[in-house]
């Protein structure tokens, strides 16, 4: 009489279970892959004219070649590198001043690639996108409301990996709405 093994009889069966641990592993490992590092950063418009404040985060961009000098439709693909910035704003806080808000990557321009900068609004859409083929690239903005922004950076004309460091940077100053006395 053949005694069957436990693990030969069907109800555990151990190459199954390393082939499912190794695919979760290889597929968490790409989710997360394109993403900036920090993937996340959360920064409050400062409440004092004069004032600046400044998160950076570092990642690298993909080889791509996109003629359309935006990357709006390449969000959240493998084709690009993004950071979430969640910008506070305290209440009633633009009545009294006015924020600008400087999105920028750099990258070293000795590589020869040229890359992209996009920033898309929490709704999804697009604030703007930069493409000057400089090695750096920047979206300004004024008064910016609260939320997650999706800040996008991918290949204009880009061969291999490109490195970069990117920054917000929020600046206050005298402004915002006049109240009557």
């Amino acid at each position: 009489m053949r005694i069957k093994l436990i693990s030969n009889s069907g109800v555990f069966n151990p190459r199954l279970l390393l082939t499912f641990v190794l695919c979760a592993v290889g597929a968490s490992l790409a989710m997360f892959s394109w993403a900036s590092n920090p993937a996340t950063s959360t920064i409050t418009v400062p409440s004092a004219i004069g004032q600046t404040v400044t998160v950076t985060w570092a990642g690298e961009i993909p080889p791509l070649a996109n003629a359309t000098s935006d990357c709006t439709n390449l969000a959240d693909t493998p084709a690009v590198d993004q950071h979430l910035p969640t910008i506070n704003v305290p209440a009633n806080l633009y009545n009294s001043l006015n924020a600008k808000f400087e999105f920028n990557i750099s990258w070293d321009g000795a590589s020869g690639n040229d890359e992209i900068l996009t920033v898309l609004n929490p709704d999804g859409t697009t604030l703007d996108s930069s493409d000057g083929g400089d090695p750096t690239e920047t979206v300004t903005a004024k008064n910016l409301a609260q939320g997650t922004y999706k800040v996008i950076a991918c290949g204009f004309a880009n061969t291999s990996p490109q490195a970069y460091v990117g920054k917000l940077t929020i600046t206050t100053s005298a402004g915002g709405i006049v109240l009557p006395p």
